[in-house]
């Protein structure tokens, strides 16, 4: 029981100095550090930071992502020139952030693709661990259909529709294009009073002269009351 004790113990030793011998965990370190705030809260940050190296430390993926960061000498082309050093984790934080800013606005597109995606690794990774201690609020990102439909936006009816294959929004029942040739006075008198008891004078005003100039009907009871109705008139007219 002992020897296995102690087989047990030598073997988390081994993988330890493993992961402090490993070059990429100061790699890892200092890009953690540049992207999170550490100093805000050091306990909780660092314990992501540990956690992501542990789960990642060995895909290849991982290492391929980060792994430019601990020679900078590949980002020549970017305007990282006159550097101390170019181990990225040797750099100081400021020279760090000098690092990153030239990257985002290296002319390369691999260079920005690069930088942008070892970004959104690390925020992704650590936020999404830490969101509800940090904010005390539990998202529910795998609500059941029946909570969906409960929370989902009430919208009033309408008649319009998408068409898709000619990418326009369409009334339902179409445009009315076959207007009869007259009104009826009484007829017309009590629409546009309808109107104008629902709407704002002005938009009933500029709707109504908008569709007499397109009515092929040429109704003339409208254009007599659209000149002689002082409601009806554009302009500012009370």
């Amino acid at each position: 029981m002992l020897v296995r004790a102690r087989i047990f113990a030598l073997t988390i030793w081994l993988v330890g100095q493993a992961a402090a011998e490993d070059p990429l965990r100061a790699t890892h370190d200092a890009l953690f550090a540049s992207f999170l705030p550490m100093e805000e809260a050091p306990a909780m940050f660092g314990e992501a930071r540990d956690e992501i190296w542990s789960a990642a430390a060995q895909a290849p993926a991982f290492r391929s992502l980060i792994t430019p960061f601990s020679d900078l000498r590949g980002f020549g082309l970017c305007g990282l020139t006159n550097l101390r050093t170019n181990a990225f984790d040797q750099l100081t934080p400021a020279e760090r952030m000098r690092i990153l800013f030239l990257l985002h606005a290296c002319a390369s597109n691999d260079v920005r693709r690069l930088v942008m995606t070892v970004r959104n690794f690390y925020l992704r990774k650590t936020y999404g661990v830490l969101q509800e201690p940090l904010t005390g609020v539990r998202l529910n990102l795998y609500a059941p259909d029946t909570f969906v439909k409960q929370h989902a936006p009430r919208l009033p009816s309408t008649r319009l529709r998408y068409d898709g294959k000619n990418h326009e929004i369409a009334h339902k029942d179409g445009v009315v294009e076959d207007l009869p040739g007259t009104m009826d006075d009484v007829k017309l008198k009590s629409a546009v009073d309808a109107l104008l008891a629902k709407y704002p004078r002005e938009p009933v005003a500029l709707y109504l002269n908008a569709f007499n100039d397109m009515n092929e009907a040429n109704w003339t009871n409208l254009k007599t009351m659209l000149e002689s109705d002082a409601r009806l008139q554009l302009g500012d007219h009370h």
